[in-house]
This record gives C-alpha cells, structure tokens and sequence, in this order.
C-alpha cells in the first residue's frame, strides 16, 4: 500500500487533475478512499449524492489504487457512512449515472469508469465541493 502522498501524486497524474484540489476532496484510511465534505455538496437528494459517491469513489480507486473492479458494496458503504443511502432505489440510482458502468450480476456486481466521461463528472463534483456552480 503506497502512502497517501504517493496515491495523491498518483491520482493527480493519472487523471489529469490537479493533487491539491484532489486531497481537498478524499482521503484515504487503511487505502480506501474517503470522501471529505459535507453531503449536501454532492447533490440534493439522495439519488444524486449516491452517484456523486460513485463517481468520485470508482475514479479514485481507479486511478489512485489501479483498481478497476470497485465493488458496489463499497460504493453503498460510503454513501451510509455519509448518510445518503436510500435501500430502495440505491441500485437505480446508480444504473442511472452515465459517468459509470456497473458490471457483473446480482449480489457481484462492480463499478467501472467510463474514462472521459468520468473525469468530466468527477470536476463537477470537485466544483460542487469547492462551493462552485458546476456545468
């Protein structure tokens, strides 16, 4: 497990973003990715929060960790620990996002990005969370 300067670095490389604004929106604990902030900065409701989530988490694990697989459940994870699951739609909300991929079938399913797409989301979400108005 690399340090969280050298996944920073990483990050920042891989993506084309720049490191600081990047360390302004995860951290990492243990080499998970954690998102900063407050929810409400990641959409109004829990549909939009849950795909911002998504979005933000699958860009740093594959661009920060090398992993392509994000499981789903870790997606459902962060989005109770910032208390913006909703159990009934969590799976259509997400297969809405168009930033994203899910793959694979029920109760094994994995989250992949979808390259540009994802990283034009991802700066959304960075100027939602730096308080900016996105596109």
């Amino acid at each position: 497990m690399l340090p969280n300067d050298e996944l920073f670095a990483k990050f920042a490389l891989e993506s084309g973003l720049e490191q600081q604004v990047l360390e302004g929106l995860f951290h990492f604990e243990r080499g998970r990715p954690i998102l900063n902030g407050r929810t409400i900065q990641l959409g109004a409701n829990f549909a939009e929060q849950s795909r911002s989530i998504a979005v933000a988490l699958t860009a740093a694990y594959h661009y920060a960790l090398g992993v392509r697989d994000v499981p789903v459940s870790r997606i459902a994870d962060e989005c109770r620990r910032k208390n913006a699951y909703d159990v009934d739609n969590f799976s259509s909300s997400l297969a809405r996002e168009k930033a994203i991929t899910i793959v694979g079938s029920r109760g094994n399913r994995f989250v992949h990005i979808k390259g540009g797409d994802t990283l034009k989301r991802l700066a959304v979400i960075i100027d939602a969370h730096r308080g900016q108005k996105g596109e």
